[in-house]
């Protein structure tokens, strides 16, 4: 009577290590479902070769942090120049201002390839540019 009290514990214990293993195995992909627009966008990103309206062959990088502000990185081959900005999400648009550089401009947003592909396109939209998360 105790040997098969013991095998149905055993058993009840591996039903549960098996739903447990089943069911945060995906834990990271389904937290980026619920993530927000703003929680998508915090990190480091890469430039494919235009922004703000210039395109340019010029490797940029895009750090964006909670709080609002953003860093650009820019590698002129060797030579870096960093600048900072703010942005802003706001009914299904992007706001990107650096200061003394540019100015705020607002473009619509779309992510992509399992929130690791950003496109922004300019708000009269002749203008996109694509970001890859790091």
């Amino acid at each position: 009577m105790a040997v098969k009290i013991i095998k149905k514990h055993i058993a009840i214990l591996g039903v549960l290590a098996l739903v447990f293993s089943v069911g945060f195995s995906g834990c990271t992909q389904i937290s980026n479902l619920f993530l927000s627009d703003e929680g998508r966008l915090t990190g480091t990103w890469n430039s494919d070769g235009s922004w703000a309206d210039i395109p340019t062959d010029i490797p940029t990088v895009f750090v964006f942090s909670t709080n609002g502000t953003f860093q650009s990185i820019i590698d002129f081959g060797g030579f870096q120049t960093t600048s900072e900005g703010t942005w802003e999400i706001d009914d299904g648009t992007i706001s990107l201002e650096i200061v003394d550089f540019l100015p705020l401009t607002k473009y619509t947003y779309k992510f992509s390839g399992d929130d690791k592909i950003l496109t922004l396109t300019s708000l009269n939209g002749n203008t996109s540019f694509i970001l890859e998360k790091q």
